[in-house]
């Protein structure tokens, strides 16, 4: 009796692990092409008087979900690659990682995109950018910043 007890504990434990495993993502997926959107926020004494910034990554920056981020393609600069799309557009909303991709998106292009944080952090606002996109795609990273 005492066996057949441990030995549906252990079926039930493992059963456990598998869904709680299951359930754990490490990161998000590897970035393959396109456009990918990475969102953060970061605390600061002083912010500046436009809180949103698309730009490189402050070192103690923090990535948060919810923002939204469009773009359109403004014009193109040279042909596309080989593994471009095509979309002239797109609309979408950082996951739990801080991560928007992007994949279908027409490269090597002068693309306006947006930063929404309204949702997600209510104080930042919007902002609105140019990127040239290369070949092959490229990140763009916004960042928030935050009175400490």
């Amino acid at each position: 009796m005492l066996k057949l007890i441990a030995n549906h504990r252990l079926g039930l434990i493992m059963i456990l692990v598998i869904v709680f495993c299951a359930s754990c993502a490490e990161g998000p997926p590897d970035f393959q092409r396109g456009i990918r959107f990475l969102s953060f926020f970061d605390v600061v004494d002083t912010p500046p008087a436009n809180p949103v910034h698309l730009m490189s990554i402050p070192p103690n920056a923090i990535t948060v979900s919810g923002v939204l981020n469009f773009g359109d393609m403004r014009s193109p600069l040279g042909p596309p690659s080989p593994a471009s799309g095509s979309d002239p557009d797109f609309a979408g909303e950082t996951d739990k990682f801080g991560v928007s991709d992007h994949k279908d998106i027409r490269d090597n292009a002068v693309w306006d995109i947006q930063a929404n944080y309204s949702g997600a952090i209510p104080g930042c606002g919007v902002k609105l950018q140019d990127f040239n996109i290369p070949q092959g795609g490229a990140h763009i990273y916004a960042v928030c910043y935050i009175k400490g």
